[in-house]
């Protein structure tokens, strides 16, 4: 028999039992009726055919490379990659042909035939703002902004030296 859900107010949902009227549901936990989700299930598939993919992955590459590279998605013989930072990216894209080869021996890699990096920095090794304050310009180099500008004879040189030697000081 199948079990409909159906949404009884904004803050619980309703599961309809076989052995009731129609007219009388229980509640259902929420966290339940996800579980009980096709697309749920799915995603969940789909998420342990990753991690499998990556053990793989990391067991074929070098344990360097293996630590900034995560598996996103492989379908159609394209490989996704996040990679920690634009330096792995560029050393994956230029070792491609290479990587390929090699996971190409592992047989759930044998379809490869791209791969494709994404920048993705893990969010702990992200610096907002200044991480050190700048060095104030002593004011001894702002009067040799000055002392310099008065010897300048375009004009509009003069003038940008003569504003950043004011600004400095």
């Amino acid at each position: 028999m199948t079990h409909k859900l159906h949404i009884k107010n904004p803050a619980g949902v309703c599961h309809k039992m076989p052995s009731q009227s129609s007219r009388e549901t229980t509640p259902l936990k929420l966290s339940e009726a996800i579980l009980d989700n096709d697309w749920f299930r799915k995603l969940k598939l789909q998420l342990k055919q990753v991690e499998y993919l990556q053990t793989l992955f990391l067991k074929a590459v070098d344990w360097e490379l293996g630590q900034h590279c995560q598996i996103l998605e492989f379908s159609s013989g394209r490989l996704s990659l996040a990679v920690s930072n634009a330096n792995w990216a560029t050393h994956v894209r230029y070792h491609t042909p290479e990587l390929i080869k090699l996971l190409r021996l592992v047989a759930e890699f044998r379809d490869l035939k791209s791969i494709f990096c994404y920048v993705h920095p893990d969010p702990k090794d992200i610096k907002v703002g200044l991480t050190t304050p700048p060095n104030p310009i002593p004011e001894e180099s702002a009067a040799s902004i000055a002392e310099v500008a008065k010897g300048i004879k375009d004009i509009r040189l003069k003038n940008a030296l003569l504003k950043l030697a004011n600004k400095l000081s």
